[in-house]
């Protein structure tokens, strides 16, 4: 790997940790990683990190119902 290529991933994995603990906005994060918001969605997906995040599953059924 390249230094480069290194450092584009320490970016993308403090932006993550950043996304996960709910320490700023998605935004944010994507833009802490240097990525389009697309692309940082599909990386936390790829980090197994969801971009939904209910408090029960009350809340997850009242929301896909709403869809």
């Amino acid at each position: 790997e390249t230094r480069t290529d290194f450092s584009n991933y320490i970016k993308s994995m403090v932006a993550v940790e950043l996304y996960k603990n709910k320490k700023v906005s998605l935004g944010y994060c994507a833009e802490v990683a240097e990525m389009s918001k697309e692309e940082f969605v599909k990386c936390l997906g790829q980090n197994g990190v969801s971009i939904f995040g209910f408090d029960s599953d009350e809340e997850f059924m009242e929301e896909l119902a709403n869809a």
